[in-house]
């Protein structure tokens, strides 16, 4: 791996389907980081809502494209043709970012040039209702944060996507594990930070809300993997393994 350009820059793609009650504040929070990103794309995924006005309305600095809905992995893929930038983040558009978000995953690859993606730790916060801004009173989880396999919480290399492939149309909910799995087994040098680095929004409009581990498709995502590594002998080869730092 190349090490970092002197000023690296950073594109975000939002998908969004039917947020449109979140969307100026996806984007208001990622214009409010301390290392903004260069270029936000958002990718409107045939929601029947006004989402796809609101993102026109965000400014020039917003790219806004429209598809027939197709599910997260599509949007994302859409917004990655895109993507212009050295690295590539991902933002749900009802989750949020802490202000030094990229800013710290862009230190971390300053220091570790050989690094393909960081990722950071997940603090779920619990809504009853999904206005936004955060109602006063909703609640942080107060346990410590955790590392959970979620693209928000990450910063690719822009270079990652031509070497493990885009994300999985097929998998509507288990998209980002898969794209994690796939990553481990090419032995990507792929890093955990103990930093906060996302705030899930639980409410009652999240898309997996309600829905059953095999309805979300994880037991096939895990068994696929398995299949993936045992197809030379026959022996299931470990994951490659994470590094953790400091």
């Amino acid at each position: 791996m190349n090490a970092l350009s002197p000023r690296p820059t950073v594109s975000l793609v939002i998908p969004v389907f039917n947020g449109a009650a979140f969307l100026a504040g996806a984007v208001a929070n990622a214009r409010a980081q301390t290392c903004p990103p260069q270029q936000i794309i958002v990718v409107d995924d045939g929601s029947t809502d006004e989402s796809l006005l609101v993102a026109r309305s965000l400014g020039s600095d917003v790219t806004v494209v429209a598809q027939e809905n197709g599910g997260p992995p599509a949007a994302r893929n859409r917004g990655l043709k895109l993507v212009q930038g050295d690295f590539v983040s991902f933002l749900d558009v009802d989750d949020l970012w802490p202000a030094d978000k990229l800013a710290e995953q862009l230190k971390f690859f300053a220091t570790h040039p050989a690094a393909d993606l960081v990722l950071g730790q997940t603090r779920l916060l619990m809504e009853s209702g999904g206005e936004t801004p955060l109602r006063e009173g909703a609640q942080a989880d107060p346990s410590a944060p955790l590392h959970l396999f979620l693209i928000g919480a990450a910063l690719f290399r822009r270079s990652v996507f031509a070497q493990i492939g885009v994300f999985d149309v097929g998998k509507r909910y288990a998209d980002d594990l898969d794209w994690f799995l796939r990553a481990r087994e090419s032995r990507l040098q792929f890093h955990l930070q103990p930093r906060l680095a996302l705030i899930k929004r639980c409410h009652p409009e999240n898309l997996t809300r309600g829905k059953s581990i095999a309805e979300m498709g994880l037991a096939a995502v895990l068994q696929a993997s398995l299949a993936r590594r045992r197809k030379s002998d026959g022996v299931a080869k470990p994951l490659h393994a994470l590094r953790p730092q400091a």
